[in-house]
Formats: structure tokens, C-alpha cells, sequence
């Protein structure tokens, strides 16, 4: 006959801690009214090791630097008996791979009704910050993508073009709430139908498509796009569609132009600027082209137009590097090269 084993309420609290990934601080008011404590679950997530004593300069030390003074802040908060603001903090670089606990902290009345402490309640939020960030800095790489191609919309669906999700810039940017640059009422009456019946048999193929249609932008005004898809199949059969949807007359030959521009008039100040911009030394920028640092460091030194000096191929594998750092070159309307710096998110 099995033994039943009655568990008390701190077996229950480390059990919870432990399933939930949660631990707890208590902090008095004043440090005169008390020492702080805090619960084996929420050393386990600062990583505070159990000889260490139960002090706030072990929370702090836990906590990445940039944030650290977050944490000062609020305990700072705390002691004037007022309510810190919930926090999400990333925790130092001992923690591979990184990991973020939200910290909330809720005041505790004594029997004077004021407030005599505080409780905080930690949790370890690491798998959906993660992934709300990487959100966040894949939205900006789509974006930043999409402008120096020149895509209106990038898309994805399932095999039988169930929307995924979609990112969409310009004339069919979002700016109503219900405004949908794929869906069938964006598209002309006059083509609708013919459109709808080429997408279907397009997306129940397996090969790459290309269908022109006019689309009702965000402004309700019309214009002309070509809308094409990309299939991904696993075992020959499609399992994905990737898409992206162009302007009809939006001329690739354009970037060539520009590129080609940018070539000739590029000067050693021109490369100088651009790393200052992306916070590259001279001897990054070799690393990162594969030139040698002796090319590098007479490309950036030389006053004069780097063509005739150096290989157009050399200038170009250069300023190509840049490109996804955010770095944009076109003429302006002096014909002059002209810089337009679009800041990366590599946190």
C-alpha cells in the first residue's frame, strides 16, 4: 500500500516555483524595518548562488548593465512607498541563451494601513520576449529590405493560401484599420475576377507565379502591381508560399543607375562618413569587404573620386557592404551622391 505524503504550503510554493519557473523578494520599506529575502525560486532564476547573502546588490549585479539602473531606479521608488512600474529585465551574459524575468512588485499594508513592504513576484518570460523581439527585428529587417528592392507587400500563405502573415509599405501601408492589400476587395472589379481565377490555379501548382492586377492602395486610388509567389515544398509537395507584390513600373534599373553613381563619385571622405555612421574602424571595414587593410586604408585617405584610383569592382564589393547596415545612396537633385542612413536593430 502506497504511503501518502501530505505536503506543507513551502513544499507546495517550491513546487509552483519550480513548474512555473517563478520565485519571490520581499522588500521592506526602509532598510531599517527589515532585511530583504527572497525564495529559492527566485535565486534559481538571477542565478544568486545559495552561499551568497540575500542583498539587493546581488539582484542588481544579476541584471545586464544597460538595465541595471532600472532596477536602482525602482527600488529607489519603492522606498518612498510608491508603486514601481512592471519591468522585463535581460539578465547578465552568464545566462546563454539570454534570458529576460519579468519582476512585478505589489505592496504589502501592515496594520496601520500603510505600506510596509513589498512583495515581488519574478518570472522567467525568456521563450516570449524572445520571440517578440526577434518579431520586432525581423519587421525592421522586412522593411528595410523591402524599400531597397523596391517590394509594396511581402507575403506568406500556406499551401492553399491561407495568409500567413504579410508586411506592406507605401500606397498599401495599412493606414486603415481594415485595410488588407491582398484581399480580394483591394483588387479593380475589372480584373477581380480574372485575378482571382489565376491566383487559384497559380497556388494550386507547384511553380513560381507572376500575375499583373491593379490594386486599390490605402489612398483608394488604383495603381498597376504584378503579384508573385515563391513556392516552398518539402518531399516535392508545397508546404508554403512566399510572395512579394512590385509596382509594375518599378524599374530595378534605377538601383543599377544609382549604384553606378554612386561608383563614380565616391571619394575617400564618402567611406570615411559612412563608417562613422555604423560605427566601423577602418580596420572593420577590411574584415567585413575581405580588401586589404593597405587597399582600405588608401581608399579612405585619397580626397579625389576613388574610380581611376581603384577597380570599379573593388568600389562596388565595398559600398555593397553597407548595404545592410541601412545605408542608402542615390543622386540628389544636383546630381550630387547623396547618404541616407536607416538605423539596424542587431540588439
Amino acid at each position: 500500500m502506497s504511503k501518502i505524503v501530505k505536503l506543507s504550503s513551502i513544499h507546495i510554493l517550491k513546487i509552483i516555483e519550480q513548474v512555473g519557473r517563478l520565485g519571490w523578494i520581499e522588500l521592506p520599506v526602509l532598510p531599517s524595518d527589515g532585511l530583504v529575502s527572497f525564495s529559492q525560486g527566485f535565486r534559481g532564476l538571477f542565478g544568486i548562488d545559495e552561499t551568497e547573502p540575500e542583498r539587493l546588490e546581488s539582484v542588481a549585479r544579476a541584471i545586464q548593465p544597460r538595465e541595471r539602473s532600472l532596477f536602482v531606479e525602482d527600488v529607489a521608488v519603492l522606498r518612498r512607498r510608491q508603486e514601481a512600474p512592471p519591468r522585463i529585465y535581460r539578465l547578465s551574459t552568464q545566462f546563454m541563451p539570454p534570458r529576460y524575468v519579468s519582476l512585478i512588485f505589489t505592496p504589502v499594508l501592515g496594520d496601520d494601513g500603510e505600506i510596509a513592504k513589498f512583495l515581488g513576484l519574478a518570472r522567467d518570460v525568456s521563450a516570449e520576449e524572445v520571440v517578440a523581439r526577434h518579431k520586432i527585428q525581423n519587421a525592421h529587417r522586412i522593411d528595410m529590405l523591402m524599400t531597397y528592392f523596391g517590394a509594396a507587400c511581402v507575403w506568406s500563405a500556406d499551401e492553399a493560401g491561407q495568409l500567413f502573415e504579410r508586411y506592406a509599405s507605401g500606397n498599401l501601408a495599412g493606414v486603415m484599420p481594415k485595410f488588407d492589400p491582398i484581399s480580394p476587395s483591394s483588387i479593380h472589379p475589372e480584373d477581380r475576377k480574372n485575378v482571382l481565377t489565376e491566383l487559384d490555379i497559380a497556388m494550386s501548382g507547384k511553380e513560381a507565379f507572376s500575375v499583373p492586377m491593379r490594386l486599390f492602395g490605402a489612398d483608394g486610388v488604383p495603381r498597376k502591381y504584378i503579384y508573385m509567389g515563391f513556392p516552398i515544398t518539402e518531399d516535392g509537395k508545397v508546404v508554403e508560399w512566399w510572395g512579394v507584390i512590385n509596382e509594375e513600373n518599378a524599374s530595378l534599373a534605377m538601383k543599377a543607375i544609382a549604384l553606378d553613381h554612386a561608383i563614380t563619385v565616391t571619394t575617400g571622405a564618402t567611406l570615411r562618413a559612412i563608417c562613422a555612421l555604423i560605427g566601423w574602424t577602418h580596420d572593420e571595414l577590411a574584415k567585413q569587404t575581405g580588401i586589404s587593410r593597405t587597399t582600405i586604408y588608401r581608399m579612405v585617405s585619397t580626397s579625389a573620386p576613388l574610380l581611376g584610383q581603384f577597380k570599379s569592382k573593388t568600389i562596388e564589393t565595398v559600398l555593397q557592404i553597407f548595404i545592410p547596415y541601412g545605408i542608402r545612396f542615390f543622386a540628389d537633385k544636383n546630381g550630387n551622391l547623396a547618404i541616407l542612413s536607416e538605423a539596424v536593430n542587431n540588439e
